[in-house]
This record gives structure tokens, sequence and C-alpha cells, in this order.
């Protein structure tokens, strides 16, 4: 593969995902779906459960794919039938949507706790670009969605000015 220069002043903005791309946040999912699904199974199984695989279960069934989506690949992946439920589902229904908000919940907790790690060369990227970026993110806050921009002041700058 081969990389093609561009030039920044024929763009007026530049999109980026953050999951991924700016911010290093699989860990965090990776341990946030194994909290899920290991409770789970083992509530379902009892001490017998196969646990969740944080790296072959996580990559075969819920990378990359919306949260309720990669619930219901995984459950499949163990023929395991489960209600769909409701979108206001509690965490502790014992639904898809139920079991999509715990893990949420888990992710949100890890990520208040421990921050999240951002991709060095990215931040950098951005900051010799435009001069801010935009973020639409459900996780960004625990309403359905938040809409956030962020100045970015150039690498050289130092903290205090």
């Amino acid at each position: 593969m081969s990389l093609v220069p561009l030039d920044t002043d024929d763009f007026d903005a530049v999109l980026f995902d953050l999951d991924g791309v700016l911010t290093d946040s699989a860990a965090l999912h990776a341990r946030s779906w194994k909290m899920l699904f290991d409770a789970f199974l083992k509530d379902r199984d009892g001490d017998d459960f196969r646990p969740f695989d944080p790296d072959g279960d996580y990559r075969a069934y819920v990378d990359g794919k919306p949260r309720l989506d990669g619930i219901r690949s995984f459950l499949k992946s163990r023929a395991i039938d489960l209600a769909e439920g409701k979108e206001d589902d509690p965490p502790s229904a014992l639904t898809v949507h139920g079991l999509g908000r715990r893990k949420n919940g888990f992710f949100l907790d890890a990520l208040e706790k421990e921050g999240i790690k951002t991709f060095p060369a990215a931040i950098v990227a951005i900051a010799e670009g435009r001069s801010s970026i935009g973020c639409i993110s459900r996780q960004a806050s625990g309403t359905s969605e938040r809409r956030a921009t962020t100045r970015w002041a150039p690498a050289s700058a130092s903290a205090s000015g």
C-alpha cells in the first residue's frame, strides 16, 4: 500500500472515528464485554461456564459492531436465545437490551476510573492540521447524544500558554 500526500488546504474538515482511531479504547471495550458475558454465563451455566475470550470472542463476535448486534452475535455463537427486550430495559434485565445497558455501564465505569489513552500520532496529526475536532458520541455522556468541539493548541505549545 502506498501513501498519498494530501494538502490540508483542499479540505474544510476532516472526520475521524474516535474509537480505535484517536483513542485506544479496544482494551476497555474487551474487558467490559468479558465482565458482562462472564457474569451472564456464570449465572446461566454455573461454575462450568465457558468464559468469554477477550481476544478471540471479542474479535469474532463484537468488535466493530453496534453493541446490540455484538450481543446477538456472541449469544448466537453459544446457541443462546435471549428475548430482545425494550430499549429502556434496566441493566439487570435478562434481555439483549438489558445486557447492552449493563455492558455500557461497565465501559463507562472503566472510562471514569481509568480514562482513555489516545494515539499520540493521531493527536499530533490533528494539531498540525485544522484547529478543531468534533465528536458525536453516545459514549460522551449518559444522554442519547452529545456533540462537542475541542480546540487544539499547536503540538509545540506549552501547558502554561
